[in-house]
């Protein structure tokens, strides 16, 4: 079985969810996602792609595209950067509101 890599940023990225009050589940190690963030009342699937590497590497991967093209479910969100993160939990936030 292949082993997960995790981008070199999810560390980072889990701890600016968390500095948002959100929760997160690492789940890239069984999941062709990387993260499961809940925030105001909401939950999102993550992908993390980490913007120090070249374009061709933050692709989704055929499995990832696959994936983010059946996936019922609301969008599976792909983030890169803090400012990212802290879009996408003002957005589920805004969601639970309604």
């Amino acid at each position: 079985m292949r082993t997960h890599r995790s981008d070199g940023n999810q560390d980072e990225i889990i701890a600016r969810y968390q500095a948002n009050l959100a929760s997160v589940i690492v789940v890239s190690r069984f999941a062709s996602w990387d993260l499961v963030v809940g925030a105001g009342g909401v939950t999102d699937l993550v992908e993390v792609k980490d913007p120090r590497q070249p374009k061709s590497n933050r692709k989704l991967t055929p499995k990832e595209d696959d994936l983010h093209q059946t996936w019922k479910g609301s969008k599976i969100v792909i983030v890169e950067t803090f400012d990212d993160v802290d879009r996408h939990v003002a957005s589920m936030r805004e969601r639970g509101r309604r």
